[in-house]
């Protein structure tokens, strides 16, 4: 078998294979006792049927059966001894198949890209450290005090802002009630920005077991085209005013935050040791995050187009919100994309699959492994997401080949992302708690 391999960009390759005549007659011959031992053709009886009969009658789709089977074997050869690793389905170009002669054949192709990882220890991080004051506690126990809250049963007084309300409404336009614009024992904490601007606001002051009309603008914006911009007004019945009433800091709120023994002097240094662990997560996260864009920066790598244009095409459906962008039965129209658009598409796919292949390389080098720790606290998380089926979910991994790779890759990228961080310098810098827990991005 004779092979020549041609570069065409600096990932595209142009295989050229020559097949001895003789593979493929042996194949031909393979195939055409095959078929003799299942062909049932009236007249003959079953594996008796002539070989010349078989061959007048079947040689064509024999023929071709033969050729595909040897381009499947003799690329998959090739490309190994070659060591070239396709980045997308080769693409069979050129053709050639005489009867007594060699077959030869054509295929284009990218590869992935040769990479040549940089000293990660050139990458710098920035980590912010929380400089947590005694306010800072204050408040992060008067967020659990809200957070334990209780409602209660206002009768003496108007409704005002953060209080909770049980309202019937009735929404309308021009003297007549609109569709969707009515509800029954509908809950509504004022000031939660729940419905639109203004209906909240209109309902401060308002009465128990009262009458009372509002009158407000829907948003130019707004997600129905009848409504946007018109005036409407609300019939409501305020059926009850409800207030809240933070939860005391006492033994029952000691042993919420996970103090045992219900001590109520451990608030304190619990609520700080709490405070200190969220934001060695967040700063986890955030490493994670930083060190992804250093080393993007860091390695320069050529991307396949193939992949380039796959990741183009799913990031447009997932920003439209169209989760069958694999399903090449459905027609994709792409004429409301911007040029600007287009190109911030591109780049942005460009990045993620560089990250992705760098990341890869990574593991590759290391021979990482997933922790089964890290497996298994994966499961854990996205149990919550499935209202803690924990066994359920677990069950599914190890019966499920797909899912159980699906969660060690993660699991796999998060350990090569963490190595880096490892390697990286790390520069602390002090910042008030809520300004890091607050930080955007």
């Amino acid at each position: 078998m004779q092979v020549s391999v041609e570069k065409t960009s600096s990932l595209g390759r142009r295989l050229t294979v020559e097949v001895p005549a003789a593979r493929l007659q042996v194949e031909e011959k393979s195939r055409l006792q095959d078929l003799a031992k299942e062909l049932r053709l009236e007249g003959f009886r079953r594996g008796k049927v002539p070989a010349e009969y078989i061959q007048k009658k079947y040689g064509a789709q024999i023929r071709q059966e033969a050729i595909s089977k040897v381009l499947q074997q003799t690329l998959g050869t090739v490309l190994k001894e070659q060591n070239l690793n396709p980045a997308n389905r080769p693409n069979v170009e050129d053709l050639k198949d005489v009867a007594g002669e060699n077959l030869t054949y054509t295929v284009s192709f990218e590869v992935y890209p040769e990479i040549q990882l940089q000293d990660f220890s050139k990458i710098e991080l920035t980590k912010e450290v929380p400089d947590i004051q005694a306010k800072d506690i204050e408040a992060g126990i008067q967020k659990l005090q809200d957070q334990f809250a209780t409602w209660t049963e206002v009768t003496d007084r108007p409704a005002k802002m953060d209080d909770k309300l049980v309202i019937d409404f009735v929404g309308m336009l021009n003297g007549e009630a609109f569709e969707h614009g009515s509800a029954n024992d509908q809950t509504l904490i004022l000031g939660s920005r729940q419905f639109i601007p203004g209906f909240e606001e209109g309902l401060v002051g308002a009465e128990a077991n009262r009458d009372t009309t509002i009158d407000v603008t829907f948003p130019s914006e707004y997600h129905a085209a009848n409504l946007a911009g018109k005036q409407a007004q609300f019939a409501i019945k305020v059926k009850s005013i409800q207030s809240k009433v933070l939860a005391p800091v006492d033994a029952a709120f000691a042993e919420r935050i996970g103090i045992t023994d219900k001590d109520v002097n451990k608030i304190t240094e619990t609520v700080r040791t709490n405070m200190l662990k969220y934001v060695e997560d967040l700063n986890k996260n955030r490493l994670r995050e930083q060190a992804l864009e250093k080393l993007y920066a860091q390695n320069t790598i050529d991307v396949p187009q193939a992949l380039l244009d796959e990741e183009v095409h799913r990031l447009i459906h997932e920003k439209q919100g169209d989760h069958n962008h694999n399903n090449s039965d459905v027609e994709h129209n792409h004429d409301d994309i911007s040029s600007e658009q287009m190109a911030e598409l591109r780049t942005e796919a460009q990045k993620r699959i560089a990250i992705g292949l760098l990341l890869n390389e990574i593991i590759k080098k290391n021979n990482l492994q997933p922790e089964e720790e890290r497996v298994l606290a994966k499961l854990g998380s996205m149990a919550l997401m499935y209202g803690g089926k924990a066994d359920m979910l677990r069950k599914m991994y190890y019966e499920s080949k797909e899912m159980r790779e699906n969660i060690q890759n993660m699991v796999l990228t998060e350990q090569a992302a963490d190595l880096v961080v490892a390697n990286a310098t790390i520069k602390e810098q002090q910042a008030n708690f809520y300004d890091i827990v607050n930080k955007q991005g």
